[in-house]
């Protein structure tokens, strides 16, 4: 007690009673220099997300670049597989062709034809149906075990919408197959072709 009555004289003269400890009697904390409202903002803005309820923000940031790829994949997928079937029935289509009718212009035609009416390119002019027929259809015979084999390899090259940024997909991807039938020698005039 004698201790407080002691510095109560010593702070106050005018002996009024002073607070010694507490709030008052502190002086008030020099501030920090301030480091911009933008770097507290963002502080305290992820601190209330990352540990508040509201972390479904960064929840749907996390998720939703993902679930885009897995879209753009399924999609990229499925036009995949649907051009590889395409390319499966014009190359069955042409390796049938030229086994039967021995004729390279007529397989190729139809295969650039199989391949324009599935993908849906009747639109396309002939000019460029003509070169990706001269370019993307290869036929040949096969000989083995004394029989002679006709085989077509057809070529596809997809384009990529979704994957345009991603340079190993600039130029799409390539699809291909091929079809060996056995050839068949047709009597002169019997020949539909």
């Amino acid at each position: 007690m004698e201790k407080l009555a002691y510095l109560q004289s010593k702070c106050c003269e005018n002996g009024s009673a002073c607070k010694v400890r507490g709030r008052g009697s502190q002086k008030p904390r020099k501030r920090k220099k301030d480091r911009g409202t933008f770097r507290r903002f963002h502080r305290s803005y992820l601190r209330r997300i990352i540990v508040n309820e509201r972390g479904d923000v960064l929840e749907f940031v996390l998720i939703f670049p993902i679930t885009l790829f897995l879209i753009f994949f399924a999609i990229t997928w499925g036009m995949a597989v649907y051009t590889k079937s395409a390319t499966v029935t014009s190359s069955r289509e042409a390796a049938r062709a030229y086994a039967v009718y021995h004729d390279e212009d007529l397989a190729k035609k139809v295969a650039a034809d199989m391949m324009a009416s599935t993908l849906g390119a009747e639109d396309v002019d002939q000019e460029s149906v003509e070169r990706w027929k001269e370019k993307m259809v290869h036929l040949e015979e096969i000989e083995y075990n004394g029989e002679t084999y006709c085989k077509a390899q057809v070529n596809f090259r997809l384009p990529l919408p979704a994957w345009t940024g991603y340079y190993k997909f600039k130029n799409g991807i390539g699809v291909g197959a091929s079809a060996i039938f056995k050839k068949e020698y047709i009597p002169d005039g019997m020949s539909g072709g």
